[in-house]
C-alpha cells in the first residue's frame, strides 16, 4: 500500500479516475447571477439516498483553488439540474461541455426552464434530475481541493422507456463507456 502523501494532485487524479470506473458523466446545469444558463461536465456524481433521494455532486475547486461557477451558481440560486446522456447524444454533450459562451446555441438546444425547477433543462437529455441544494461541504484547500455538494431530487425526467436505457459512462482519460453494448470508445 502506497500512502497518499507520495503521489502528485495530477497523480492522484489520474490514479483515482482510472481505479474507480465507470462513472456516471452528467451536464450540471444552473442559472447564474444574470440568469443566463450555465452548463459543465461532471464524472464526480452519484445518487447518495432514495429516502429523500439525494445525489452527491464533487465540484472540486478550479487550478487557482477557487469556486467554480456552478458551485457560485448552485449555492446562490440553490436549485440545479443534472442531465445524462446516451451515446446518440454525445455530440450535444460534447458542446455542453465546452468553454464556449454560446454552448446552448452551439448545440441546437434552447434552455427552457419549468415552473418549479428554476434551473435549465435539458429535454433532449436522456434523463435528469432537478436537485435542491441541501449542503456543501469543503475539504482540502487550494487547487483541486475537495468539495461535495449535496442535493435533494426533487424532479426526474425519465426516459421514454426506462428499460431501454443506456446512459454513457466516464472510464479513465478520455475513455467513455456504452453501456447498451458495453464497449468503452474514444468519442
Amino acid at each position: 500500500m502506497k500512502p497518499i502523501t507520495e503521489f502528485s494532485a495530477d497523480e492522484i487524479y489520474a490514479v483515482l479516475t482510472r481505479l474507480v470506473q465507470p462513472r456516471p458523466v452528467a451536464i450540471v446545469t444552473t442559472f447564474n447571477a444574470e440568469g443566463l444558463p450555465h452548463a459543465a461536465p461532471y464524472s464526480f456524481c452519484n445518487l447518495m439516498g432514495v429516502n429523500p433521494p439525494v445525489l452527491a455532486l464533487g465540484p472540486s475547486a478550479n487550478s487557482l483553488g477557487e469556486d467554480k461557477e456552478t458551485l457560485k451558481n448552485l449555492e446562490a440560486r440553490k436549485k440545479f439540474g443534472v442531465f445524462f446522456f446516451d451515446r446518440a447524444h454525445m455530440d450535444t454533450m460534447a458542446i455542453l461541455a465546452s468553454p464556449s459562451l454560446t454552448r446552448w446555441l452551439d448545440a441546437g438546444l434552447e434552455p427552457c426552464e419549468a415552473e418549479s425547477a428554476s434551473v435549465p433543462l435539458i429535454p433532449s437529455a436522456a434523463s435528469g434530475f432537478v436537485c435542491e441544494w441541501n449542503s456543501t461541504h469543503r475539504i482540502g484547500q487550494g487547487p483541486g481541493a475537495t468539495i461535495v455538494v449535496l442535493g435533494e431530487i426533487t424532479g426526474i425526467q425519465m426516459p421514454g422507456d426506462p428499460t431501454d436505457y443506456h446512459p454513457i459512462a466516464r472510464m479513465g482519460g478520455n475513455q467513455y463507456l456504452d453501456t447498451r453494448i458495453p464497449e468503452i470508445f474514444e468519442p
